[in-house]
């Protein structure tokens, strides 16, 4: 038998009772990329630009990694100019993408290798 959402939401089991949706801020102590100055849109810019600059680096156009990650050239356009607001997991990806961890990708720290 199907719960209703609202069966579960108020189940004692539910494993998201007591989650609080405002989550906390984490920032990584010494780290150039990560600075608490930064406002939104000045972290998906350089966000956007540390995935530029790697793709680059590994010699990938838009379209190539576009179909590694898989996403849309256009979106992946958007995310290298910081005009759109990356997702853990798509952040996650595009990392893995680029044979980098999404620490390296995220601190601006991943290397000219």
């Amino acid at each position: 038998m199907r719960r209703r959402r609202h069966e579960f939401e108020t189940a004692k089991n539910n494993p998201f009772r007591g989650f609080n949706r405002s989550l906390p801020t984490f920032r990584s102590e010494g780290s150039a990329f990560v600075d608490s100055s930064l406002h939104d849109s000045d972290f998906y810019v350089r966000f956007g630009q540390e995935v530029k600059r790697l793709r680059e680096q590994r010699q990938l156009t838009q379209e190539d990694l576009s179909r590694t990650v898989p996403i849309d050239r256009g979106y992946l356009s958007e995310v290298e100019a910081g005009k759109r607001r990356v997702s853990l997991y798509l952040a996650h990806q595009i990392a893995h993408a680029l044979e980098r961890s999404l620490d390296d990708l995220l601190s601006g720290e991943a290397g000219d290798e």
